[in-house]
């Protein structure tokens, strides 16, 4: 590889350069659909486009605030006026038009998906100010994502600088030399434009999520770095980096694997996050393989020897090991702290609400909760399709009245303009009180209602809140064998690399616990609003991402300490003495590395979307927690107990296992 190191460098720059158009234009091609095909949502939807030209995802929500004491004719023209900007928008209608509480509200539903409706946005805003109604408020899923698309660019920027600030000052600290410091940077900087590239080339094809640049360029800088700080270190050291590049391939390889399990669950919107998540680690290991050799080579190896408080470390190995059992017992007492907060962990499909509030679309969801309820902004829509042509008017009235009767619903739409040009289809529309993850049991309750239509007849549930409890379900169904797999094939991973049979179980078994006690400190944060939203519910997509990512990361520490501690075990057959040359050599360059992700992972939650702040504090408290009190305090303390059963592993002969 070396031997072409200029071909090398050409390549990666011109993957790098790829990748920074590909940032540029990637955003027409992203989404923030939830649907999950084949569920009845999603064949309630299909039905709704074919008979009435409508896709869920291209609905206008428009709500206008008028006096309480307006005269009728004076709601009647604000009405008329609204049916007017709504002709402007060919193969599109109202579909709602009432007032309600000093509220008009109006639905506008297009032909269009998603990106094609957020293009019209503010050309629908100008039309209904022109017509003077100044005071409208457009939300809905296109406005929504017009309006929030601007910002998350803004927080990406923000927290981009933030981290490579932060990760320059440890950089420098830490290998004391400008030369050194600018490799791992190079390298993220390649590694997270040229991931960006594929993901831009794979939007063409496939579904991906709006949040996917902010995940992929913040946990891409830390993970960069951290391999690449690794490699630095070593190098720097002892000028030998192939055992580092070895350890790097497991440990990627690791990181792939936790996140390639959300490629398995049947919904675009999870897979889109697995295929971003799994393209990030994979071309890390691919250019620390040949990239970073090459760079290293042009740098060298001079300058001062890296520093990362090796004595330290060795002193705290040293404690650990003289006091395995107490260090344990403190241990856990600290994790179960945030883990005890699992008991209040609720999920929803999505946060509506949490949007800044200076954005209109956010106005109008404020104006929306106020007076009638979030439910308003995504109606359930209930979907009757009769095997033919039949007077059902009567079974159609006794079904909205039998759900407006529920405590859950604000409000029923029904009538005879709801009805397809066959006669044969045609709609309830069902608005909620509660926001989508309260409706969830909403849904639930119109799936099993009974009716008394002709026999034949077919009824789906859809809209927002259906599609929201169809991803939940769907999740619930899957994800737990999902993640049985990952911790089955991880298993057999490590024992292989680390030629032993209980380590891996043990490491498993820290890395659970790290991710409970990272997902109830989310919670807790969360409930309470400490400098993020306060919400009630997580976002699901949020906690399987933060179990896949923590899962992997976690791994990806144990597999740097303890490749160090075996070398170390194989070389003086010592144990303890293993657990503390090891601990000494790797604890102070994994703590920096584990340091310079969170600064990454900061942007996060200094953001402005619920979503995203989750997965920040999700994955800070998850880092920190395992870098320090599992890997350098549970991790040694564990291996001091199980003293030789750590290097323990029967099924492979013993002369391989000692080689």
């Amino acid at each position: 590889m070396l031997r072409n190191r200029l071909l090398v460098v050409t390549v990666w720059v011109a993957l790098a350069l790829f990748g920074f158009y590909a940032n540029a234009n990637i955003n027409s091609l992203l989404t923030t659909s939830i649907s999950v095909p084949g569920s009845e949502s999603a064949k309630a939807d299909a039905i709704i486009e074919s008979a009435f030209g409508e896709i869920t995802e291209g609905a206008f929500s428009i709500f206008v605030t008028y006096d309480k004491n307006a005269t009728k004719s004076e709601v009647a023209l604000l009405q008329q006026k609204i049916k007017v900007v709504s002709a402007q928008f060919s193969n599109s209608h109202l579909v709602q038009n009432r007032a309600i509480n000093g509220v008009l509200y109006a639905n506008l539903q297009t032909p269009y998906d998603l990106q094609d409706a957020s293009a019209i946005t503010e050309k629908l805003r100008k039309s209904l100010i022109q017509i003077g109604i100044s005071n409208a408020k457009v939300s809905g899923p296109p406005a929504i994502k017009y309006d929030v698309s601007p910002i998350l660019e803004k927080d990406l920027q923000r927290g981009q600088i933030v981290a490579i600030a932060v990760a320059l000052i440890f950089l420098f600290l830490t290998l004391r030399s400008i030369w050194s410091m600018l490799v791992p940077l190079i390298m993220a900087i390649t590694i997270i434009s040229t991931s960006i590239g594929i993901i831009y080339l794979l939007a063409h094809k496939i579904l991906m999520v709006l949040y996917i640049p902010n995940i992929v360029e913040l946990i891409g800088l830390g993970l960069a770095i951290d391999y690449s700080l690794l490699m630095v270190h070593r190098y720097k050291l002892d000028g030998d980096i192939k055992r580092t590049q070895r350890t790097i391939l497991i440990s990627g390889s690791t990181v792939a694997i936790a996140l390639s399990t959300l490629i398995l669950i049947p919904v675009p919107f999870m897979r889109s996050l697995g295929i971003a998540g799994v393209i990030v680690p994979l071309v890390a290991m691919v250019a620390a393989t040949t990239l970073q050799p090459v760079l290293l080579s042009y740098l060298g190896a001079d300058g001062p020897k890296p520093k990362f408080a090796t004595n330290r470390f060795r002193l705290l190995a040293t404690f650990v090991v003289k006091q395995p059992i107490a260090v344990i017992m403190i241990s856990i007492a600290l994790i179960a702290i945030p883990t005890s907060q699992l008991a209040n962990l609720k999920v929803t499909p999505s946060s509506l609400s949490a949007l800044p509030a200076n954005l209109e679309s956010a106005e109008a969801i404020k104006i929306a909760t106020d007076r009638a309820g979030e439910g308003i902004i995504s109606p359930i829509q209930v979907v009757i399709k009769l095997p033919a042509v039949s007077d059902v008017n009567m079974a159609r009235v006794k079904l909205a009245s039998e759900i407006a009767q529920n405590n859950d619903v604000f409000a029923v739409a029904t009538d005879r303009s709801y009805v397809d040009q066959t006669g044969k289809i045609f709609r309830i529309f069902v608005i909620s009180k509660n926001n989508l993850g309260d409706s969830q049991e909403l849904v639930r309750y119109l799936r099993e209602i009974s009716n008394d239509f002709p026999a034949g007849t077919e009824i789906f549930i859809g809209g927002a809140p259906a599609q929201g409890f169809d991803l939940v379900e769907k999740i619930k169904q899957t994800f737990p064998l999902i993640a049985i797999f990952m911790v089955s094939l991880s298993f057999v991973l490590l024992r292989r690399f680390l030629f032993s049979f209980l380590i891996p179980i043990k490491a498993i078994l820290l890395d659970l616990i790290s991710i409970g006690a990272a997902i109830g400190t989310a919670v807790f944060f969360m409930n309470n609003g400490l400098g993020v939203y306060k919400l009630e519910q997580i976002e699901i997509w949020t906690l399987l991402f933060i179990f896949s990512v923590l899962f992997g990361l976690s791994m990806d520490y144990e597999v740097f300490i303890v490749s160090r501690i075996r070398e170390s075990y194989l070389e003086k057959k010592d144990n303890k003495q293993a657990i503390i040359d090891g601990l000494a050599n790797t604890g102070g360059v994994v703590t920096t590395a584990a340091l310079i992700m969170i600064c990454a992972l900061t942007g996060f939650v200094t953001g402005h979307f619920a979503g995203l702040q989750e997965l920040g504090v999700g994955l800070i408290a998850g880092i920190a927690i395992d870098a320090s009190i599992i890997r350098l305090l549970l991790l040694p303390a564990t291996m001091v107990l199980l003293g030789k059963w750590n290097w323990s592993n029967p099924r492979i002969s013993e002369s391989r296992t000692n080689s």
